[in-house]
């Protein structure tokens, strides 16, 4: 089986956004399976979503200026989206939007992998959209608008290890005990504590 081109044409770009701000994290990780050939063991679904992940953060880049991820076999496993609208991109002379909804990020239910995620300093009111995310183990929403009713959704995920909730507007209730019992859950300084 060839090398497929689209997976050899991403191994090669050294940069992954046209101002050549962000070095290819992807290259790494593309090489290490093309060098020993597990490429021909991958599926054309797998190889479609190491694609996908490869857009969606080129997208991220453009609509959010900065920000940080990790990429392992070839699939982004974190994401850091936090104070997006405090970052300035020079060159642009622009502010990036700060988030109020999950939907406005832009590809980030195709990140099915996603392990880890910082969404921290924004102004995000609901993570039901989150639930999507089914590996993901670690989750930084802290300064944000989250309020009690939230909680449900957190529950539901499976998977999360931690949970970074500190100021936002929840108040401490027998919903956190619970939540505490299936996770290290953080939330000091909420403001309705205060």
């Amino acid at each position: 089986m060839k090398k497929r081109p689209d997976i050899k044409k991403l191994k090669k770009k050294k940069y992954i956004d046209k101002e050549r701000q962000y070095h290819n994290k992807f290259k790494k990780s593309l090489k290490m399976i093309l060098k020993s050939r597990k490429v021909k063991s991958l599926s054309c679904e797998v190889l479609a979503e190491i694609l996908t992940n490869y857009k969606t953060i080129e997208t991220l880049i453009k609509y959010f200026y900065t920000i940080y991820y990790k990429v392992e076999n070839g699939l982004v496993i974190a994401l850091d989206l936090s104070d997006l609208g405090w970052n300035v991109n020079v060159w642009r002379q622009k502010y990036a939007k700060r988030v109020e909804d999950i939907s406005e990020i832009i590809g980030l239910m195709n990140l099915k992998h996603l392990k880890s995620l910082d969404l921290s300093n924004n102004r995000i009111r609901s993570v039901k959209d989150l639930m999507n995310l089914k590996n993901l183990t670690h989750l930084y929403i802290s300064n944000n608008k989250i309020d009690i009713d939230n909680l449900q959704f957190f529950e539901k995920m499976k998977n999360l290890k931690f949970l970074d909730i500190h100021q936002n507007k929840i108040a401490d209730s027998n919903k956190i005990h619970e939540l505490r019992k299936k996770m290290n859950v953080k939330i000091k300084s909420n403001l309705l504590f205060e």
